[in-house]
C-alpha cells in the first residue's frame, strides 16, 4: 500500500466513523442560526444582513453579520432542503477529511509512515473534533481553505528559490486566500505571512506576492460593496474595557484549554491525578514547540510565519472564545511533537524516537478510547430541538407579533426559529443603563432559560467561569441577573409564558425613571 493510499484510508475511516455518529439536534449555541439565516437571506434575496439579530455593542456575543463564503456553502442544502441540519453537518465533515488529506501533503516528506498515518489517526478521531462535527459552522470550512492556501503557497515556493510570476498561480492563490477570508475574517492573516515568508525567503517581495495580493484585495472590494464588511468585528475592539487585562487573561486562557486536546477529564478525580494529566500537557507542549523551533530553524515554510501571527491575533482579540479559536493549530501541533522528538533524540537515536513517539500514540489513543466510552452518541440534549424549545418557539410565533423583539441570551436561534427580532441582554453598573437599551431596541419580552453546562473539561470550566464570570451565558450567574431583575421591577414585568427550562415576560414598558 503506498502513503497516500495509506492516508485517504485513514481520512476516509474518520469521515465513516464521524457520519455513521452524527448526532440529532443542535446546541444552543447559536452561530450557526446565523448562517443559516444568511443562506436563507441568499436564497431569498432578502438582504444579506437582515438577519433580526440586533446587535448590543455592550455584549458582543457576534458581529452584525459573518462573512459570506459558509452561508454560500449551505445555499444548495438550504435551497433544495430547508433548515436540514443533519445534511449541513455532513458538509462539515466533508470539509474535515479533505482538511486531514491536506495535512498529509504538507508532512508527508517530514515523517514515515511509521509517524504520519498514525498523526492524521489522532487528529481525526480527536474526540473534540468528533463533538464539534454536530455544530454548523465556518470553523472546518476555515481550516480547509486555509490549509490549501497554506499547501499551494508552500509548493510555489519549494519549486524554485525565486518563484515566477505566473499570472495563473496568483489568480489561483489570491483566490484561495479570499476564500478563507471571506469564510472567517482571520483568513487575512495568510497575506502578512505570505509577504513575510517571501521577503524572508528571497529578500525582497516577489511580483508573485504582488499579485496574489492585488487580486485578493480586489475580491475584498467586491464583497464589502456586494454583501459584507468587517467593521462590526473592528468596532468590537472600542466596547471592551480594560483590553490589557483581557489581553492576559485570554492568554492564560488559552494555555489552559490546551486540556482540552486530550479530553484529560478522566484524571480529574484527585490532586495526584492533576499532576499526571498537567504533565502530560506540559510534555506533548515542550515536545511541539521544540519541533516548531527545529522547523523555524532548518526548514522555514509559510506555516512557521502563519501560527505565530495567528496565536498573536486570537490572544489581541478581546473575547476569549474556547478550542475552537484553536482548530487551525491542533493538527500541527500533534505532528510538531514528533518533530520535536526527532529534534531531541537526532538520527542516530532512532530506537528512541520511535519508543517515544510510539508511546505518546499510545497514551493518547487510551485517552480517546475512554473518552468515547463515556460521550453521548444519541440526540443533543438541551438545545433547540428539544421539546421546551420547540415549545417556546411556538409559543412566541402563535402569541407574539412580527414586530415585536425580545431579549434573550441566545438572541440568533431565537430569530431563525421564530422570525423576531431579538438581542442579548448585558450587565450595566447602573440599572438605568440596562433600561435605557431596552427603550432603544423597542424591547417587549424578556426570556429567562436555558440552563445549561460550559463546554469543555471541568478545570477549563472552573477557571473559565473565574476569570470570565460572563463566558457562559448559560451560567448560573447569568440566569441569576434576569431573575433578580425580574424580581427587582415586578411592576415592569407580566410573567405570560412558562415551560420546564424558559420563562417568557412580557415588558411593560417603563423604561427607567
Amino acid at each position: 500500500m503506498t502513503r497516500h493510499s495509506a492516508a485517504i484510508g485513514a481520512t476516509l475511516l474518520v469521515g465513516i466513523f464521524y457520519l455513521l455518529t452524527l448526532r440529532q439536534g443542535h446546541s444552543w449555541g447559536d452561530d450557526f442560526s446565523m448562517y443559516i439565516r444568511h443562506a436563507k437571506n441568499l436564497v431569498e434575496g432578502v438582504n444579506y444582513e437582515e438577519t433580526g439579530y440586533i446587535y448590543n455593542p455592550e455584549q458582543s456575543i457576534a458581529p452584525t453579520a459573518y462573512p459570506p463564503i459558509f452561508p454560500l456553502l449551505l445555499v444548495p442544502i438550504y435551497q433544495w432542503f430547508g433548515v436540514n441540519l443533519q445534511l449541513m453537518k455532513v458538509e462539515g465533515v466533508l470539509f474535515f477529511v479533505a482538511s486531514l488529506y491536506l495535512i498529509f501533503l504538507i508532512f508527508k516528506d517530514d515523517f514515515a509512515n511509521l509517524y504520519i498515518i498514525p498523526g492524521i489517526l489522532l487528529i481525526g478521531m480527536n474526540p473534540f473534533f468528533w463533538d464539534h462535527k454536530d455544530s454548523i459552522s465556518s470553523d472546518l470550512a476555515f481550516i480547509f481553505f486555509t490549509y490549501l492556501c497554506l499547501y499551494i503557497i508552500y509548493k510555489h515556493f519549494s519549486r524554485s528559490q525565486s518563484p515566477s510570476s505566473n499570472l495563473g498561480s496568483s489568480l489561483v492563490t489570491g483566490h484561495l486566500i479570499y476564500l478563507s477570508y471571506g469564510t472567517r475574517s482571520l483568513g487575512i492573516l495568510l497575506i502578512p505571512s505570505l509577504l513575510i515568508y517571501d521577503f524572508l525567503k528571497n529578500r525582497r517581495i516577489s511580483l508573485f506576492s504582488i499579485q496574489v495580493v492585488f487580486i485578493f484585495f480586489i475580491l475584498v472590494i467586491i464583497q464589502t460593496f456586494l454583501l459584507h464588511t468587517s467593521k462590526s468585528y473592528t468596532s468590537q475592539f472600542f466596547h471592551t474595557a480594560h483590553l490589557l487585562r483581557i489581553i492576559l487573561r485570554d492568554l492564560l486562557m488559552y494555555i489552559i484549554t490546551v486540556y482540552d486536546v486530550f479530553n484529560p477529564d478522566i484524571f480529574f478525580n484527585n490532586s495526584i491525578n492533576i499532576v499526571v494529566s498537567t504533565a502530560l500537557v506540559l510534555f506533548t507542549a515542550v515536545l511541539a514547540a521544540a519541533g516548531f523551533t527545529s522547523r523555524a530553524m532548518h526548514r522555514l515554510t509559510i506555516i512557521e510565519i502563519f501560527i505565530p501571527l495567528y496565536l498573536a491575533a486570537i490572544i489581541l482579540w478581546p473575547f476569549w472564545e474556547g478550542l475552537r479559536f484553536l482548530f487551525p493549530l491542533i493538527p500541527f501541533y500533534f505532528f510538531y511533537m514528533f518533530v520535536g522528538i526527532e529534534s531531541i533524540a537526532p538520527t542516530p537515536h532512532q530506537r528512541i524516537q520511535h519508543i517515544a513517539s510510539l508511546g505518546i500514540i499510545l497514551l493518547i489513543s487510551v485517552l480517546y478510547v475512554h473518552q468515547y466510552s463515556r460521550m453521548d452518541f444519541g440526540p443533543v440534549h438541551g438545545g433547540i430541538a428539544e421539546q421546551a424549545s420547540v415549545e417556546l418557539f411556538n409559543f412566541i410565533k402563535r402569541q407574539t407579533h412580527e414586530q415585536d423583539v425580545l431579549i434573550f441570551v441566545k438572541p440568533r436561534a431565537l430569530a431563525l426559529y421564530t422570525g423576531r427580532s431579538a438581542a442579548i441582554n448585558h450587565r450595566p453598573r447602573d440599572d438605568a443603563a440596562l433600561w435605557n437599551f431596552f427603550r432603544d431596541i423597542h424591547a417587549t419580552y424578556l426570556i429567562i432559560g436555558p440552563p445549561g453546562p460550559l463546554v469543555g473539561s471541568s478545570l477549563v470550566q472552573d477557571i473559565a467561569l473565574s476569570l470570565h464570570p460572563t463566558t457562559s451565558v448559560f451560567s448560573r450567574g447569568e440566569l441569576r441577573f434576569l431573575q433578580q431583575l425580574v424580581a427587582k421591577y415586578p411592576n415592569d414585568f407580566q410573567e405570560v409564558y412558562t415551560n420546564a427550562h424558559f420563562q417568557v415576560y412580557k415588558i411593560m414598558h417603563r423604561y427607567g425613571d
